[in-house]
């Protein structure tokens, strides 16, 4: 398994996450303000410079109005997901 930040897999992940911030219709700058941080976090999480974790994925998407559940169905059921073994 490929641990580096740049991975497709990663690169998916930020990806989506950035068109459910788009699809909300927030800014990175209004996003980050929802969460109480600098609109730095929110570009460092999409561009690939800090890793998230559940807790901070959640938090996220709840500011988004967004469900986990969908967002991970959407992330596993994308055109370049490759099955987990």
């Amino acid at each position: 398994m490929e641990k580096s930040v740049w991975s497709k897999d990663r690169e998916r992940f930020r990806t989506l996450l950035k068109q459910v911030r788009v699809e909300s219709g927030l800014k990175q700058s209004e996003l980050a303000d929802k969460l109480g941080m600098h609109q730095s976090y929110v570009s460092k999480i999409e561009n690939g410079e800090r890793k998230v974790d559940i807790v901070e994925l959640v938090m996220v998407l709840q500011c988004l109005g967004y469900s986990p559940l969908e967002f991970i169905t959407r992330y596993l059921s994308a055109d370049d997901a490759k099955p987990f073994n």
